[in-house]
């Protein structure tokens, strides 16, 4: 990555001497524990939404979207050779 690239953000002090540490334990860069850091919270929101989404269907669209889950597993395997 070019220095062009790159961006500055402030953080806390404190923030730094524990993203520090944890580089220093891990063996990684403060970069790499960052950038796993970010990905988890993006994550971590994406299944909240996701929750919350399914938690405003009614019982009857719970129970639609299941059968229709349940229509898709069985498809799975269709046509796959077993790879072991």
């Amino acid at each position: 990555m070019s220095t062009g690239d790159m961006s500055t953000v402030r953080i806390d002090p404190k923030v730094h001497k524990i993203l520090r540490n944890l580089a220093q334990e891990s063996g990684e860069s403060m970069q790499s524990i960052l950038a796993q850091a970010i990905e988890r919270e993006r994550r971590r929101r994406f299944l909240e939404g996701v929750n919350a989404a399914y938690g405003c269907l009614s019982e009857e669209e719970r129970d639609e979207l299941r059968l229709e889950h349940a229509a898709w597993d069985c498809t799975l395997g269709d046509g796959l050779r077993d790879e072991n």
